[in-house]
């Protein structure tokens, strides 16, 4: 919502104004379908995990046979996401 108020043009629109109106209409209480829910959780016990529960899912988790990998390392712990559509 805010976003909408202070960048929509022509900026600076009031609470009131049309934009903002359709906005907290469509957004209000919404999930954007794009979104995954990782931080849903709290000491999570991964299925298949060797390791102990994570605190909570707010990044990917990996694992091999040496143990959990340091998901906050970019030098050890890389992924890519990709998606296809389903028919």
């Amino acid at each position: 919502m805010r976003k909408v108020v202070l960048e929509e043009p022509p900026g600076h629109l009031a609470l009131d104004h049309p934009k903002v109106l359709a906005a907290r209409k469509q957004l209000f209480g919404a999930w954007e379908m794009n979104w995954m829910a990782y931080n849903d959780a709290h000491d999570l016990a991964l299925p298949g995990s060797q390791g102990g529960p994570v605190p909570f899912l707010m990044y990917p988790q990996g694992e091999s046979a040496a143990g959990r990998l340091d998901s906050l390392d970019p030098q050890t712990f890389r992924y890519s996401l990709s998606s296809r559509e389903i028919v």
